[in-house]
């Protein structure tokens, strides 16, 4: 039997993920567990250029789960920003991982955590 790759995986890990952001903007920040979203995720930080291999640029991050698997939002900003975000979700294993770029109605929801979690750093 053949395990299961990040690429066979990461749009249903992505819909998970999804319902759950859904679940704490339907609720004003609060899951129906009493979890807050910024308990849910474990950081919000900005990844420097040059942190990972073939990696030149920088970008932000919001990381929900790590080690094997994680989870993790990605945010872009494009560098003569004219375009906003590119926005993308990743799920990893180790040495494998894939991501679905995420744009309307989903992208709009990442955005979403993307204000809150700013706000909260200010």
């Amino acid at each position: 039997m053949t395990q299961a790759t990040c690429a066979d995986l990461v749009v249903d890990q992505w819909e998970r993920t999804r319902k759950a952001l859904k679940a704490f903007q339907n609720d004003k920040l609060t899951n129906e567990e009493e979890c807050t979203l910024y308990e849910y995720g474990l950081s919000f930080d900005f990844v420097e250029p040059n942190t990972f291999d073939d990696q030149p640029i920088g970008y932000w991050r919001y990381q929900m789960s790590w080690g094997g698997p994680a989870d993790e939002i990605r945010y872009h900003i494009d560098e003569d920003r004219t375009h906003g975000f590119k926005v993308e979700y990743w799920y990893l294993q180790w040495w494998d991982g894939a991501s679905v770029h995420l744009k309307g109605d989903d992208k709009e929801l990442a955005m979403w955590v993307f204000r809150h979690m700013t706000k909260r750093r200010t």
